[in-house]
């Protein structure tokens, strides 16, 4: 399916699917995150306001247990922002040092958030509650700047 819509996208990056059914979509460019109509592609509005809690450079985003919704920065922050009204809940965590090299985050089945940092070449992971640092989830060896990842129905992971 070919979304359309008169609202456009300047510099789409990452693409999540709401309770509602309607897509969320990062735009580096907005600094925010527009939401569309999960059936027809028309724009609905912009679920998280440019640069709302302190958002800049807006990534990857997934959504939490608790129904929030995260979304990394290409700097390495993640901000959490209510699932249902796109309000600002404040900043979750920080991937420190990762200037321009975090792309993609998923929460595991033990509720914690791993992120891929590609300079370092490993998958991190924070405690899911209160965003911790627990420390490298797998790095080295056959893993090489991972962009993507994403957790399998056996809940191992896909990089």
């Amino acid at each position: 399916m070919l979304f359309r819509s008169k609202v456009g996208l300047s510099v789409p990056a990452g693409i999540v699917f709401n309770s509602k059914g309607n897509l969320l979509v990062t735009d580096l460019s907005l600094s925010g995150v527009r939401e569309f109509d999960g059936l027809t592609g028309a724009y609905v509005t912009d679920f998280v306001t440019s640069g709302s809690g302190g958002l800049v450079s807006p990534f990857a985003l997934t959504f939490g247990s608790n129904g929030n919704l995260y979304v990394l920065t290409l700097t390495g922050e993640v901000y959490q922002y209510d699932g249902e009204t796109g309000a600002s809940i404040g900043l979750f965590t920080t991937v420190v040092g990762a200037a321009s090299s975090t792309f993609d985050m998923a929460f595991g089945a033990n509720g914690n958030l791993f992120i891929s940092d590609t300079v370092s070449s490993t998958v991190l992971e924070f405690d899911g509650t209160n965003g911790t640092p627990l420390g490298p989830f797998t790095s080295g060896g056959a893993l090489t700047r991972p962009i993507s990842f994403d957790f399998g129905p056996d809940r191992k992971s896909v990089v």
